[in-house]
């Protein structure tokens, strides 16, 4: 019986935890009146930076603990063409770490209510999945 694979198992971890917070922002958006669009968009942008996170250790590319899903998407080498083919994954970037804090949507507290909306957040939710989906493809 040969040795578990540590580089498999770590891809397999990242991947858990993308789908958890992928689970995590459905559920917020399933129960809307208790809960809060920009919770579930910072769980969208977790969810894809797992999910690309996963892949870059995979490929063995180093990445930095940059919450940027541009350049982490740029680091994803050419043969993993299902998350290199996927949208632009800028729209998630701000959810990383704006809509984290009340203040943070406009920069300016009197502007508490420009966070994001709903249906914002079911996007980004979407794009979140099939990101997943993406590179559930490219390491099968």
């Amino acid at each position: 019986m040969s040795a578990p694979d540590p580089v498999q198992m770590l891809v397999e971890q990242w991947l858990k935890f993308a789908r958890a917070d992928l689970n995590a922002g459905w559920t917020l958006s399933v129960n809307r009146a208790t809960n809060s669009p920009e919770t579930a968009c910072f769980h969208a942008q977790q969810a894809a930076e797992k999910a690309i996170k996963a892949l870059l250790v995979k490929a063995q590319v180093s990445s930095s603990k940059s919450h940027d899903l541009s350049n982490l998407a740029n680091l994803v080498p050419s043969r993993f063409s299902n998350a290199r083919n996927l949208p632009s994954l800028a729209g998630l970037i701000p959810y990383a770490v704006a809509t984290r804090y009340p203040i943070a949507h406009a920069g300016n507290p009197m502007h508490l209510d420009a966070g994001p909306t709903w249906d914002e957040a079911d996007n980004a939710l979407a794009l979140a999945e099939r990101t997943i989906r993406a590179v559930e493809a490219d390491l099968s």
